[in-house]
């Protein structure tokens, strides 16, 4: 059965997340996925990888309480180079997007940037 899938016309798949994800409210204030943001950017599945891997690394040798939206776009940016060129707006939903699915802390954290 999951062969099936893989015959299926990717712009439809893509176009069916963007569709529930819609249904389900994802915005810019309320993000629902990282993977999302990588679609939404056309970005490959490492890129996600990578945004991950950084969140992941971040998380353990800096406290998520003393983090600040600096901290954690300086960190992003220096590990990631494709994100270089995401405005302050895109970085704070890209955390977003990431936080819910990396650390319950940092999920909390993205709350208040």
């Amino acid at each position: 059965m999951f062969d099936d899938y893989l015959k299926v016309d990717p712009l439809l798949l893509v176009e069916a997340l963007r569709d529930i994800s819609t249904i389900l409210g994802d915005s810019d204030d309320t993000p629902i996925s990282g993977a999302l943001f990588c679609i939404k950017h056309n970005w490959e599945f490492d890129v996600r990888n990578k945004i991950w891997s950084a969140l992941d690394r971040l998380i353990l040798v800096e406290p998520v309480a003393n983090l600040h939206f600096s901290t954690v776009d300086d960190f992003l940016r220096s590990e990631v180079p494709l994100l270089e060129d995401l405005t302050q707006t895109e970085m704070k939903v890209l955390i977003k997007s990431f936080a819910k699915t990396v650390n319950l802390e940092l999920y909390e954290f993205s709350q208040s940037i």
